[in-house]
């Protein structure tokens, strides 16, 4: 570049950047007006500034990285090309100086992972940002919110669902798109209940707070300080302890791993244990949050670059994706890896099934626009309407069809089932191989690459523990019989729970009759729903009020004012045609014929 336009660019830069430091007339700058112009909006488009830093200047690593992906590095630098690697950099710079050479490398052995940012990645976080709702809210006021629904220190996972409910905007998502959003919410509060201290179930507030907040809007030093302020022991006293600081920070770290910016639980654990110990010791165990922040600012970007993604603005800057040209969802599918970019008002019917045409607004990708029929919810904390496509449910017919051979029989499988089991519980081993001796094709699939009788054993052992309730599973597999009618099914399943041939069943035995056959429905016609806590919860919730609303109905025949502590099959045929007809209409769908009528 000639030496005039080189100082006519300079020229013109320095007015910029100078009248966006002296805002409101003023008509000189202090340097406190430089740093807040710098942290508010120069580090976007004056980035330059980041190399008056020379160990910024450092040469790239081969990552051998694919296009789009981008490793993360330093201190509110956002050039797209910095690397996030302790281990790339061989001077003891990036440690306190008060640490022994052997100190230097243990510390780097710990913390040796590489954090990649992908454009994916940020596509997804800013997706689920978005459609949350969360995107829109202060940290603060997210973990007022989910204070509400903690009890004792804990929030369960019903309690979970309620809060995501309360978010602002869910209630206008379609319910595929709400189905994705909640799946991959759902994937951070496994993640915290996984890794909970707590006696009883579910997730500890405190982390999953913290962890959420990476998704709400705020800068880096508001989401930090709101999370630090969480974990403070005394309110007010502004310090926390080592391993409240350990917990802090894997609160983060858990978060990108289930949204799989991180690989896996391990290496989150341990980075954060690993930063703590680094943090407490520079520190000499006085961790408040103004201590962190100045030992974040002199070098702790160089431990934790990661810290920087606590701001979504610079995921967009690191991997060029900006928000501005994009609003949330409403994208192109592949845009967001299979995300539904609806967010329509569809769900305002009241209709149990709907049949209409898709258009090119909807943001459905051509598989899913033309949809059959929907599938109603109902449970005292929400209403779900799931709308299943005309190509799915032909695929699900079909599919099905493939499962159970000319030669596949319930009269041989079931008993096979009933002689493998062990105190009413069946094991996975057990299952693959007797469906596999009884002729079944094991590995057909029916959406993705998962295959669906396996899927369909794990949707049912819900402790992970491979094995799963015998009676449950017979009536979830049943609901794969394409020769049974609905009647016929119903009849059978109520008849294998009722072993004694009592002619009645308990309202516990009911309850888990209706969730085992909502799961087979649910598992075929959501392709984006999997065994998760969150589809557990749709069923629970769901048939729960089943039950309530026939033993409302048995009590009301009855002329009675309580509810009966048992149920006949009458009186479930009895209420089927008289209300639950109407209120759940999804029963239907036991039988196949409908789903091939529907899709034609």
């Amino acid at each position: 570049m000639e030496s005039d336009q080189l100082n006519a660019l300079l020229d013109d830069l320095s007015v910029l950047i100078s009248s966006e430091i002296l805002a409101n007339d003023a008509k000189r700058a202090s340097f406190e007006m430089i740093s807040n112009w710098y942290s508010t909006k120069g580090y976007l488009n004056s980035t330059w500034i980041e190399l008056l830093d020379l160990k910024k200047w450092i040469a790239i690593p081969d990552w051998g990285a694919e296009d789009g992906d981008v490793p993360v590095q330093g201190n509110d630098t956002e050039d797209e090309d910095n690397s996030y690697s302790e281990d790339d950099d061989d001077t003891e710079g990036n440690y306190p100086a008060s640490m022994s050479t052997e100190d230097v490398e243990e510390k780097r052995d710990q913390t040796q992972d590489s954090l990649v940012i992908k454009a994916s990645d940020t596509a997804h976080v800013l997706a689920v940002s978005a459609a949350s709702g969360l995107g829109k809210m202060e940290s603060q006021d997210m973990v007022n919110l989910l204070s509400r629904y903690a009890r004792n220190g804990v929030v369960s996972n019903t309690s979970f669902l309620s809060f995501l409910n309360d978010l602002d905007g869910v209630e206008n998502l379609s319910n595929n798109l709400r189905n994705k959003v909640f799946s991959d919410l759902f994937a951070i509060f496994n993640i915290f209940e996984q890794h909970s201290d707590t006696s009883s179930r579910g997730a500890e507030f405190r982390s999953l707070a913290v962890g959420l907040t990476v998704l709400c809007n705020g800068s880096k030093s508001a989401k930090l300080e709101v999370g630090f302020r969480v974990f403070e022991e005394t309110r007010g006293e502004g310090r926390i302890t080592q391993e409240s600081l350990s917990a802090f920070l894997g609160s983060y770290l858990l978060t990108l791993v289930a949204l799989q910016v991180v690989s896996n639980n391990k290496i989150a654990v341990n980075h954060a244990v690993a930063l703590s110990d680094v943090i407490s010791e520079k520190l000499d165990n006085r961790i408040t949050f103004q201590n962190f922040g100045k030992w974040y600012n002199q070098e702790g970007f160089h431990y934790a670059p990661w810290i920087e993604l606590l701001n979504l603005d610079k995921w967009e800057k690191i991997t060029l994706h900006s928000k501005d040209n994009e609003t949330g969802y409403e994208q192109s599918q592949s845009k967001y890896e299979g995300y539904d970019a609806q967010v329509s008002s569809d769900d305002d019917s009241d209709d149990n099934t709907d049949s209409r045409e898709g258009s090119e607004e909807d943001g459905q990708s051509n598989d899913y626009r033309d949809d059959a029929f929907s599938i109603l919810l109902n449970s005292h904390a929400f209403e779900r309407k799931i709308s299943v496509s005309k190509s799915c449910a032909s695929r699900v017919f079909q599919t099905t069809r493939e499962i159970m051979s000319r030669s596949c029989d319930m009269s041989t499988l079931v008993p096979e089932l009933q002689a493998a089991s062990k105190d009413g519980l069946i094991s996975r081993k057990d299952f693959i191989s007797i469906l596999t001796a009884c002729r079944f094709n094991v590995y057909a699939v029916l959406h993705g690459t998962e295959s669906f009788l396996p899927m369909l054993f794990d949707a049912f052992d819900r402790a992970n523990s491979g094995y799963c309730d015998l009676n449950e599973l017979v009536t979830g597999i049943v609901m794969l019989d394409h020769q049974g009618t609905k009647s016929e099914k119903l009849v059978y399943a109520f008849d294998f729970i009722d072993k004694d041939s009592r002619g009645f069943i308990s309202k516990r035995d009911i309850w888990k009759f209706f969730r085992s056959f909502l799961i087979s429905v649910l598992l075929l016609s959501c392709p984006e729903l999997r065994p998760s806590d969150y589809l557990h919860i749709l069923v629970d919730e769901s048939a729960v009020w089943v039950v309530e609303s026939i033993l409302s109905f048995v009590a009301k025949q009855a002329d009675s004012e309580e509810t009966p502590g048992y149920i006949t099959f009458d009186d479930i045929a009895d209420w089927y045609s008289s209300v639950g007809c109407s209120i759940s209409a999804w029963i239907e769908l036991l039988d196949f014929s409908k789903w091939i009528y529907l899709s034609s």
